[in-house]
């Protein structure tokens, strides 16, 4: 059986360090995003992604390997997850501190010995979600081992199988306080952390994962978003041709139609919305996270409107080596009455995709109306708010020139060079031309 190592724990913990204190198997392929980072001149997005396509070939060839990793978010949960159900024999080790202050200390001190830094409020987010996430961890994999190393390296508890076997709450008043001694003093009692059951909506799911969509080494995801039920239509139609139909479309408007009381709520909006949150979400995970498992390009229905939610999405679909698109379908509404109704709510999502193109957190980002492109990232030139103003202009069924006008108050000559002297006073100012898409 090939055998998986994460070593976890939030940054500054010693997660490294901990590789000379406890024998670790010889000759082990050693996936640490920091060290390809380091090595390779990379930024921390690439370097994650680059560990991420290392991890998943090891998990296809069935090769032994140990990763590191801060344990936040969803990322990397789902790969312990994945190396699981992939067959291999998951070993986890823990490394925590007193609390969240002792790790920033040590990451200050790290960076003044030439090491990389990591801002403290990045620090102290991830400080909950990283010891929410090793509740988690105890009915997942086959050990887990607790490690303080506040003073120096110490085990303070051991799982095999999910049961606690090992347990020093002995000497604990260096780490009182914090989520570490929290973590121990509950499972000294052995309360368990349940994982959520998701059989039910696996059951009903079962017939999407055998849709036989053929493996990707360099899987794509669509992140989508529409202005109505038939945008939705045509932009699924749209990416299931821009990838040969090797495609899984996951929209939680079809998926909410699964809900075994579907007819009983599907004419009441205030639970439909609701089902679509609860049932249609939980159905999205699940999707998603099987079609990762098995490098399978996919096609996300997401709306933009509040950007938070795709932002999160996005990263977890970068962290798992995926090639991200930003897509949106500006379908014109059949009257002027529903345009106007919909004026705010097109606001909102052109807002929202706007900012998550400045981010450049997709690696493309695409506005088409009537299957006509209204906007492509990948085709400069480009000026500023080009997502927003091509959503609006798709919104009003009118050309990007004539919203231009619109916006500006000018011809479109004068439009442009608007643009050109708003560019020169920004760059005066210090701004990066290029961030800003001028």
């Amino acid at each position: 059986m090939p055998k998986a190592i994460f070593i976890v724990g939030l940054n500054g913990s010693g997660k490294s360090t901990i590789r000379d204190v406890v024998s670790m198997p010889d000759n082990i392929l050693i996936i640490d995003p920091d060290k390809i980072q380091r090595e390779n001149s990379l930024n921390e997005l690439s370097a994650g992604r680059l560990a991420s396509k290392t991890f998943h070939d090891a998990i296809h060839e069935k090769k032994d390997f140990l990763m590191e990793s801060t344990l936040t978010g969803k990322t990397s949960l789902k790969k312990i997850q994945q190396s699981k159900d992939a067959g291999f024999d998951v070993d986890c080790y823990y490394v925590g501190l007193s609390n969240v202050d002792e790790n920033i200390k040590r990451v200050k001190q790290r960076v003044a010995n030439g090491g990389h830094n990591i801002p403290e409020n990045i620090i102290r987010r991830r400080y909950d979600d990283s010891y929410n996430n090793l509740e988690s961890l105890v009915k997942i994999v086959d050990s887990l081992r607790v490690y303080d190393n506040t003073d120096s390296f110490k085990l303070r508890a051991k799982f095999i199988k999910s049961n606690l076997e090992y347990i020093d709450i002995k000497d604990n008043k260096n780490i009182e306080g914090g989520r570490l001694n929290e973590f121990l003093t509950k499972h000294n009692y052995n309360s368990h952390i349940q994982n959520p059951d998701d059989s039910f909506v696996n059951k009903v799911l079962e017939p999407y994962k055998n849709d036989n969509l053929t493996r990707s080494d360099n899987p794509t995801a669509v992140i989508y978003d529409a202005l109505n039920q038939e945008g939705l239509k045509s932009a699924e139609q749209a990416i299931t041709t821009k990838l040969n139909g090797n495609v899984r479309v996951v929209d939680r408007n079809e998926l909410v139609k699964l809900h075994p009381d579907y007819d009983s709520f599907k004419e009441n909006p205030d639970e439909l919305k609701k089902q679509k949150n609860d049932f249609g979400q939980q159905a999205q995970d699940i999707l998603i996270e099987d079609a990762i498992n098995k490098r399978l390009n996919l096609a996300i229905e997401q709306g933009f409107e509040n950007p938070e939610t795709p932002t999160e999405m996005i990263k977890d679909l970068n962290q798992a080596a995926y090639s991200v698109i930003g897509y949106v379908n500006g379908n014109k509404p059949q009257s002027l009455a529903t345009q106007i109704k919909t004026s705010e709510t097109v606001n909102r999502m052109a807002n929202g995709a706007e900012h998550i193109y400045e981010e450049k957190l997709t690696d493309q980002f695409i506005v088409e109306h009537d299957k006509q492109h209204l906007f492509d990232s990948n085709d400069p030139p480009r000026h500023g708010n080009a997502v927003s103003i091509a959503i609006n202009a798709a919104h009003k069924g009118i050309s990007i020139q004539d919203e231009l006008k619109e916006c500006f108050g000018v011809e479109v000559n004068k439009a442009r060079e608007k643009i050109s002297q708003e560019q020169v006073q920004k760059q005066s100012q210090g701004y990066d031309k290029q961030k800003l898409g001028l």
